[in-house]
């Protein structure tokens, strides 16, 4: 779950190259973000590993429980970036380190959010350059 984008900056511009307007961007930021382990309500997500989460009860409404929590640095989204050139760089450490029981989990859940963030700049990319 993404959970705060800070440290926006960067610069957006118009430069006219042989009589044509281009319209460029190149920004950088930090995105914070959470890792949500839902669970049968009344069971503590740090007291049951992933087996036997699957295997919990779905009668009662799931709560949910952050057991990670970290932040990714985009130090270069521009409007010429390609999707295998952009960096995402993972904090060295958690914010909240996740227990033993959810490591796995947790480092799979932050490689999918790697991959959904550089879908979603891609995106942006081509809608941007797209409108241009």
């Amino acid at each position: 779950k993404v959970k705060e984008i800070k440290d926006f900056s960067g610069y957006a511009s118009v430069v006219l190259t042989r009589g044509k307007k281009r319209y460029v961007f190149d920004y950088h930021l930090t995105l914070k973000f959470d890792v949500v382990h839902v669970s049968e309500v009344g069971v503590n997500a740090d007291e049951i590993d992933e087996n036997e989460a699957d295997e919990a009860s779905t009668a009662a409404a799931p709560a949910e429980a952050v057991v990670a929590t970290g932040t990714f640095k985009l130090p270069d989204i521009s409007s010429t970036v390609t999707i295998d050139e952009l960096e995402i760089e993972p904090s060295s450490g958690w914010k909240k380190k996740p227990s033993d029981a959810h490591t796995a989990g947790v480092v799979e859940c932050r490689s999918l959010l790697v991959e959904e963030v550089r879908q979603k700049v891609r995106s942006f990319v081509s809608e941007f350059n797209a409108q241009c």
